[in-house]
């Protein structure tokens, strides 16, 4: 005989309907916990084709540039996006497929906490690299040549990676497992969310709506830079081709009318003749040289670069949403149906697509990449 106590009363119970209970409740939590399981199963299926792809392709990625004999300011950039990629996807996506396939029953608060963090230390090194490749491109184009040599370019990334790790202290005191009510009696049903002696407090969404505040920041800020840049781009063209427009003009003139006539009344002067020529070689030579300073070559790196950039805001944009919503009404995931559950751990996922999606985004733009993975294949093989 066993007494326990049940509502606030003392109770004896049998010790083997104890036992019975006990199972029971875990069984029901069982089948429960399989149920939304499998009620997430397409995003369990989209973060693992995230993590084979974000695998395979950034450690091509590390391969092709770690073997790159001259090594750029862009060459850095990339190489530190992929180990910063590369880290999220080999920790980072497996948590979280374990994380959705045991929604009520993710028992470890270590593997939780470290989840949680790599997620941050990947996310805020990442958008780091962005932001000062933002500012070397703009360099680059807008202020003509000006910009980040290799050497400031290494520093910069190693500082990227600390300013993660340093900035990351709150993500395991916040981070970590919480109860959940399944309306199953007794059942010690827990997810991986936020530490549950920090539900009530007032530093989870704090800290969530600062992080929303510097990924906004970080969106409107290449919104600018990349906007200035185009604008920049397009007026350099508008004057080139007015430039171009002018000298030709220019020419056909000469052509036309004025070399005839400067011929007639210097044919007779040779020293004339030769200076008049002279002239012109150097009225054109200049013509030509403004023409060539107002040109902007808008290189493949800075191609890359932007549409990288770009997948990294539309990426975040909709697990952005859901981030402010929580902050501003924190219950409104209860209650939901099926699709609409699925459709909002769609959208706190879509970040993960930024670990993957880099090394598709080169083998498209870059030939030398594509080149580069071919070889290194035969190599291999």
């Amino acid at each position: 005989m066993e007494t326990v106590q049940l509502l606030g009363y003392n109770v004896t119970m049998n010790g083997s309907k104890s036992v019975s209970n006990e199972s029971n409740q875990e069984g029901a939590l069982i089948k429960l916990n399989d149920k939304m399981a499998l009620r997430y199963l397409p995003v369990i299926i989209y973060i693992f084709l995230l993590m084979v792809t974000g695998i395979v392709g950034n450690t091509l990625v590390c391969f092709v540039y770690v073997n790159n004999k001259k090594k750029t300011s862009a060459c850095y950039f990339i190489l530190t996006l992929a180990l910063l990629d590369l880290f999220n996807c080999v920790i980072g996506m497996p948590s979280e497929i374990v994380d959705l396939r045991y929604p009520y029953m993710f028992y470890s608060p270590v593997a939780c906490k470290v989840l949680r963090t790599i997620e941050y230390i990947s996310t805020v090194g990442s958008t780091v690299v962005l932001l000062a490749v933002a500012v070397d491109r703009y360099n680059r184009i807008c202020n003509l040549g000006k910009h980040m040599s290799s050497e400031k370019a290494k520093k910069v990334c190693l500082a990227a990676v600390i300013i993660g790790v340093v900035t990351s202290w709150p993500v395991p005191i916040l981070g970590g497992l919480s109860t959940v009510n399944v309306n199953i009696y007794g059942a010690n049903a827990v997810d991986c969310s936020i530490e549950q002696s920090m539900r009530k407090t007032i530093y989870p969404p704090l800290f969530n709506g600062l992080l929303c505040i510097y990924f906004i920041f970080c969106i409107v800020f290449f919104g600018i830079v990349y906007s200035r840049i185009i604008v920049f781009v397009k007026k350099r063209k508008a004057i080139a081709r007015q430039m171009s427009s002018s000298v030709r003009r220019e020419e056909t003139k000469n052509d036309n009318g004025h070399e005839p006539k400067a011929n007639l009344l210097n044919e007779h002067n040779p020293a004339t003749h030769t200076n008049s020529e002279r002239s012109d070689a150097s009225n054109s030579s200049v013509s030509r040289k403004n023409k060539n300073k107002h040109r902007i070559k808008v290189t493949r790196t800075t191609v890359i670069l932007g549409a990288v950039t770009l997948a990294f805001i539309i990426g975040y944009l909709p697990y952005l949403m859901i981030m402010a919503v929580r902050t501003l009404v924190t219950d409104f995931e209860e209650n939901l149906n099926a699709a609409a559950d699925i459709g909002i751990k769609f959208c706190v996922k879509s970040y993960l697509i930024n670990n993957a999606i880099n090394p598709i985004i080169y083998c498209f733009l870059n030939q030398k990449f594509r080149d580069d993975v071919k070889k290194l294949i035969k190599n291999c093989c």
